[in-house]
């Protein structure tokens, strides 16, 4: 009668070079999924545009309006100097022209943050012309006038 026995077969070398190369891949990937967070979320000034609105009628008197909104944008700028400020308003009358404005910046930033998100936003309403009203809106800060 022929005898059986039982033999303890070793993995072989090829299996366990399948493992370690998916166990290698996997940590390669989580590392590299890892750093794409980081870097994306470390520096923070990417700060995108989410809308720009430009209203379609122009001023009636462009030089009255284009000084009221420099000096309303001036005011903003100066009330968003103070650090525990986030939101600013503004208005002003001149030859019976009204030009209001108000700002807003995320509670997160810093001051100098928040001014150069501000500082972009008017320079984005550059591209308005003389249109008699705006709203920019970024990540971090606001501006509608």
């Amino acid at each position: 009668m022929p005898v059986i026995t039982m033999v303890k077969k070793s993995p072989s070398p090829n299996t366990s070079i399948r493992i370690s190369s998916w166990t290698s891949g996997m940590v390669i990937l989580v590392f590299m999924t890892m750093a794409k967070h980081v870097t994306s979320q470390a520096g923070g000034e990417n700060n995108t545009l989410l809308r720009d609105y430009c209203r379609k009628y122009n001023s009636q008197n462009p030089e009255s309006y284009i000084s009221s909104l420099n000096t309303i944008l001036s005011s903003l700028q100066r009330q968003l100097s103070d650090p525990q400020v986030y939101y600013a308003f503004a208005r002003t009358m001149n030859n019976g022209d009204l030009v209001y404005a108000f700002s807003l910046c995320r509670e997160y930033l810093s001051t100098s943050r928040c001014l150069a998100c501000f500082e972009l936003a008017v320079n984005r309403t550059k591209a308005c012309g003389l249109a008699d009203g705006g709203n920019i809106i970024f990540d971090d800060c606001s501006i509608r006038y």
